[in-house]
């Protein structure tokens, strides 16, 4: 585009000979615009036939078709008329867009540009290929920035929502051909800030995801997708599921393929209580103020002696098999004593 510009030479030879004799061709300004039929032997510049390669070919466009103000909001595109001029791509330009943002119908995105622009455009295309909207989003944009895209009402998932840079010829150059960037999807990534929860009771129903938002779904097999709850998504199994944000915004596909994210949700672990064995119970003797029990001398877990148990009135703590069979030993020989005196009255 730039290059041809370059030469700047005011008129070119058409290859369409004059009807009236074929002494005679056609020529065009460097505007587009016809200027009359020559004597071909005069001097003229021969712009030469070019083999257009159709895949190339974006869309085909009124001259004054294109929008001249730029915005959100894209405009309906209705079938071209009066002179026509093509929109090519350009493999030199290159620009990538990843979703920041949706809130309704709105898309927030940051981009990056690659070569040289001076709009940033959306189309909405049809399944097949017809280009039904079509809107500039900024006007000049820099290298990388952010923007806002507005989906429109009416459309299903077969309909897509494409981004682009474009280098859109006006003024005098109007009729030139415009050139852009190969239109694609802006990238969903994938969701964060996400962790599962995990079941509660032994129905093992009630498993939790945290961080979800209704702009969300998830599965359990990468094939059936639900729709997450705003803030966290209840009443689920165990199991390892994934979490994505939606392939549509207001009912336009937006990109097919988004990344997704795995969260576990743990199954229901009984608690030691629950499961047959329990604690010892608490002692139910009041304590007083100085971290002792009433009836037993401390809290600790130090066991009486003979002499002390004896005192108390009772046996001693059976935590001491040592201390049990002294208290026996003893026993045993004041029995033998009292024996033997009783032998040496009689």
């Amino acid at each position: 585009n730039a290059a041809v510009r370059a030469f700047n030479i005011g008129q070119w030879w058409l290859r369409t000979p004059y009807e009236a004799t074929g002494l005679l061709a056609y020529t065009a300004t460097e505007n587009g615009g016809g200027n009359g039929h020559y004597d071909v032997t005069k001097q003229r510049y021969l712009r030469p036939a070019f083999n257009l390669d159709l895949s190339s070919v974006l869309f085909t466009s009124a001259v004054d078709g294109k929008p001249a103000t730029a915005g959100s909001v894209l405009e309906s595109v209705l079938p071209p008329a009066g002179p026509l001029k093509l929109t090519v791509r350009d493999d030199t330009l290159v620009c990538d867009a990843t979703v920041t943002g949706v809130s309704g119908k709105e898309i927030t995105f940051g981009y990056e540009i690659t070569g040289t622009c001076n709009r940033l455009s959306a189309i909405i295309q049809g399944p097949s290929g017809e280009v039904k909207y079509y809107g500039h989003l900024v006007i000049n944009p820099g290298p990388s920035g952010t923007a806002t895209v507005t989906v429109p009402d009416g459309l299903t998932a077969e309909d897509t929502l494409l981004v682009f840079a474009e280098q859109v010829n006006t003024g005098i150059y109007a009729k030139h051909t415009d050139f852009a960037s190969q239109p694609y999807y802006i990238v969903m990534p994938e969701p964060t800030g996400l962790a599962g929860v995990a079941c509660t009771t032994s129905a093992n129903n009630d498993g939790k995801i945290t961080g979800t938002n209704a702009r969300m779904e998830y599965s359990l097999d990468g094939i059936t997708w639900k729709s997450c709850g705003e803030r966290e998504t209840t009443g689920l199994a165990p199991g390892k599921y994934f979490v994505r944000y939606s392939k549509t915004v207001n009912g336009v596909m937006v990109w097919p393929e988004p990344m997704d994210t795995p969260v576990n949700v743990g199954g229901y672990t009984p608690s030691s209580s629950s499961s047959g064995s329990s604690s010892p119970p608490a002692s139910s003797s009041p304590a007083d103020a100085s971290g002792t029990t009433s009836g037993f001398g401390t809290t600790s877990n130090s066991v009486l002696t003979p002499t002390e148990a004896a005192a108390r009135g009772g046996p001693p703590q059976t935590g001491d098999d040592s201390s049990l069979a002294v208290f026996v030993a003893l026993g045993l020989m004041g029995a033998a004593l009292l024996l033997l005196r009783h032998k040496r009255k009689r």
